[in-house]
């Protein structure tokens, strides 16, 4: 941990620490705030045996936490069987909190922006799903989540000492007539010429050029037919909630994010136009009667409107 600083500490998983999976310093780094929350800890053959069941090694009563559902595997017997022992895996010298830390001076929700946190089991599977190489993943992947999984393997000082580095092969270029970047197949597919290579920096609708949007196509996909929706989230008497969460599902099932801004106010762009979507909104600090609506997308859609009941 640094000095003066607040941290977010949500949703991740480690394995195998050795002596310390995270930890603090002296009193001189100021006031450390950490929220640590929802991580699952693995103790694993190099983990010291006085150190499989600690998660924080706090280092002064300046370090303040806020926990809540970490879960500790440290008997490392090969099976998956941590469980949440609470403040017992906090060390030393610290500063319980009762709730969560906020960054800044003032009213909480302009602190730290919202987190879409899960359970520490939960993490554990996504993380062990997900992490890694993005698209495929390689032989190294595959042996650390394996080692993981199993509570075995070792810390490395050389990939020699594992089989070394993965024979990666790539996979046969798809065909691109023009040269511009984009394949011939999702030229087509976009309304594009495979025979002009002018068109890869030309702009589309939504502001990218068509090479961007090939490139990032996991993330948008360009279409004349993109809508926006706007609203604000509000406390119930009427002052703007910062950094709240909303989550927009289209009826394929494709979701998109959006979080407030000082005052309250949020909208998603490029949003198929003309489908029936569910809005909702979460807060950190607040709680909503009503925190989910059913929405008409057509064109520009404002004043999908939340207020939280504190």
């Amino acid at each position: 941990m640094g000095d003066n600083i607040t941290l977010d500490f949500v949703n991740n998983v480690i394995y195998d620490w050795g002596t310390d999976a995270s930890y603090s310093g002296p009193i001189d780094e100021g006031i450390t705030k950490v929220n640590y929350v929802g991580n699952y800890l693995v103790a694993g053959p190099n983990t010291g045996v006085t150190k499989r069941n600690r998660a924080f090694n706090g280092g002064s009563p300046n370090t303040w936490i806020y926990q809540t559902g970490n879960v500790i595997d440290g008997n490392v017997n090969g099976i998956h069987d941590g469980t949440d022992t609470g403040w017992a895996m906090f060390v030393n010298l610290y500063t319980q909190q009762g709730g969560p830390l906020a960054r800044l001076p003032g009213p909480a929700p302009e602190a730290l922006p919202d987190i879409h946190i899960h359970t520490a089991q939960m993490a554990y599977n996504l993380v062990l799903l997900n992490a890694g190489n993005a698209v495929h993943r390689d032989a190294v992947d595959s042996r650390i989540t394996s080692e993981v999984v199993n509570e075995n393997g070792s810390m490395i000082n050389s990939q020699t000492e594992v089989g070394g580095f993965p024979v990666l092969n790539s996979q046969p270029a798809p065909v691109d007539t023009d040269g511009d970047g984009m394949p011939d197949q999702w030229e087509m597919q976009n309304g594009l010429n495979a025979n002009d290579p002018n068109d890869g920096p030309a702009i589309a609708p939504n502001g990218f050029t068509n090479l961007e949007n090939y490139l990032n196509r996991d993330l948008f996909v360009p279409t004349a037919a993109d809508a926006t929706v706007s609203g604000r989230v509000t406390t119930a008497s009427g002052q703007g909630i910062a950094m709240a969460r909303l989550s927009l599902t289209a009826p394929g099932g494709e979701v998109f994010t959006a979080v407030t801004n000082a005052f309250g106010y949020y909208e998603f762009t490029r949003i198929p136009s003309g489908e029936t979507c569910v809005i909702s909104v979460t807060s950190r600090w607040h709680t909503f009667g009503n925190s989910v609506q059913v929405i008409e997308v057509n064109g520009a859609v404002s004043g999908v409107d939340f207020t939280a009941e504190n």
